[in-house]
């Protein structure tokens, strides 16, 4: 898992680069731009919405939806480390990925929030 970058933001909470996020964060930046009220569990560490596991960026009958709903674009960069790239149509920022998952929901949040979350 890559290192996650983290700036302070006080009482309100972390915030974090969108383009390092995964797992459990991504998800629960997922669910912020939802408009869901979520919880990060440990151990696990999980995103959880409802007492039920929340992964939209590592199972596909989560992020899916959200990507046919959302239009989202995915395409094989195979460039780098992580070789998937995804757009939101209308927005002109990009999301990598080494997942097309991943990629699509970084692309999302970026479209929803912008390049930093609160969490």
């Amino acid at each position: 898992m890559a290192r996650v970058r983290r700036i302070l933001v006080g009482d309100a909470g972390m915030k974090y680069q969108v383009s390092d996020l995964s797992g459990a964060l991504l998800d629960a930046a997922v669910a912020k731009c939802e408009g869901m009220n979520y919880e990060l569990r440990n151990p696990g560490p999980a995103c959880v919405i409802c007492n039920m596991a929340y992964s939209p960026s590592s199972h596909w009958d989560t992020g899916g939806p959200l990507i046919e709903r959302h239009g989202i674009d995915l395409t094989y960069v195979h460039e780098n480390d992580e070789p998937w790239a995804s757009q939101v149509p209308g927005d002109g920022r990009i999301g990598f990925g080494a997942t097309p998952l991943v990629a699509a929901m970084r692309a999302y949040v970026v479209s929803m929030i912008g390049y930093e979350v609160d969490l």
